[in-house]
């Protein structure tokens, strides 16, 4: 049985959506994962107990070639199956082995099962001139990339600007390969040629241009260029960097500035959007790895609920309100986001619409999220795609 097929299966015996058991089917993993890596057991009555056990170093051989091998040590996850698990193993019927010729195979104790592999870190930097003159042009560059690409992309900026400096930080995220990605780019007085642009995520590194115009009317000031970066119309990375508007700019100088993209984010929504919520939020959990909080999936039965939501509000990059009709009337959401709005500003809010605005008209405090929202921008662009579907 595949992951797709027991996600299937959940769904059905569950009578949820498959992005629903997904979801589900991700937060045991990830659970499990955790507690594996702090060295806790897992014990799960009438199932099973996984454990992490310490392999010693020894002596093995090559599946492929049959040249004797280092093994060195290794943690492995270990499964012991309950009573229960056996005796209904018992009541299958006989499963017939497979016939292999003995040299096509080694012994189990000699072979050297691959490790899994986890995606690699995701690095992000985003690179423009330090100031410009009111009605110049420039270029502004985005770029992901993973460590070992550094060096080429240091290259590949200084050969598109020779006469600059550049430097790259080093900030993680998770993407799997496949994952689309979009990058929005916005600033005051400033018009930006493409400033909703959308890439693949190759695995190892790309490079977006931002051809940017300064209006002729502009003062001269500092402005803000705000790079925000999205998957799945979830904000996982902002971006910005300060641009002086000057008459007389400093020539032959670019700054470059990097981020740490959001990792972790607290699902703020009425428990009559439950499976609504769970739809948006099951893909981009599997494509970027971003780990979302959501009471029904994370709260355990007896647990003081509101005490561990005000830690995961607080401690979570990004609080992700899905507002509707049916928010509007919840108190405990309202007590969700006014908490955050407290302690941390609107900074760290994304405000996912579930209704149109005169349906569900948003709170006065956080009005100011809907203005200019880049989020309206890339449905716009899916739209446009999809032939207005």
């Amino acid at each position: 049985m595949t992951k797709a097929e027991l996600i299937e299966k959940m769904a059905r015996d569950a009578n949820i959506s498959k992005a629903a058991a997904g979801a589900v089917l991700e937060s045991f993993i990830r659970h499990v994962t955790a507690a594996l890596k702090r060295g806790e057991r897992i014990t799960l009555v009438g199932f099973g107990t996984f454990q992490l056990v310490r392999r010693k170093a020894r002596r093995g051989r090559n599946p492929m070639t049959g040249q004797p091998l280092h093994i060195g040590p290794q943690n492995v996850v270990k499964f012991a199956a309950a009573p229960a698990l056996k005796d209904a193993m018992t009541e299958t019927e006989k499963i017939e082995p497979m016939e292999m010729e003995e040299t096509m195979m080694p012994e189990p104790s000699e072979m050297v099962a691959p490790a899994p592999r986890e995606p690699e870190p995701v690095f992000l930097g985003a690179s423009s001139p330090q100031s410009v003159r009111p009605g110049g042009e420039f270029t502004a560059r985005f770029a992901a990339y993973v460590k070992e690409m550094e060096q080429q992309v240091r290259k590949v900026l200084q050969d598109l600007s020779p006469r600059s400096e550049t430097y790259l930080g080093l900030k993680q995220c998770r993407w799997q390969p496949g994952t689309r990605v979009n990058v929005v780019l916005s600033g005051r007085h400033l018009e930006i040629d493409e400033a909703q642009q959308e890439f693949e995520w190759n695995g190892r590194f790309n490079l977006m241009d931002f051809d940017v115009s300064v209006s002729e009317s502009a003062p001269e000031e500092t402005v803000v260029m705000k790079y925000d970066v999205y998957v799945d119309e979830i904000r996982l990375a902002k971006l910005r960097v300060d641009l002086e508007i000057s008459k007389k700019p400093t020539s032959g100088q670019t700054v470059t500035r990097q981020t740490e993209p959001a990792q972790s984010a607290f699902a703020s929504y009425s428990s009559q959007d439950r499976q609504r919520v769970l739809d948006r939020v099951a893909a981009v959990r599997t494509s970027a790895g971003l780990d979302i909080f959501m009471d029904c999936l994370d709260l355990h039965p007896g647990e003081q609920w509101k005490p561990r939501l005000h830690s995961e509000i607080l401690k979570r990059d990004l609080f992700m309100l899905f507002w509707s009709r049916h928010t509007l009337k919840s108190q405990w959401v309202e007590w969700e986001w006014t908490t955050a709005y407290e302690e941390k500003g609107t900074e760290a809010f994304q405000l996912h619409p579930l209704d149109p605005a005169q349906d569900a008209p948003p709170p006065e405090k956080l009005a100011e999220l809907h203005f200019d929202d880049p989020l309206m921008m890339i449905r716009k662009a899916h739209e446009k795609k999809n032939g207005g579907a």
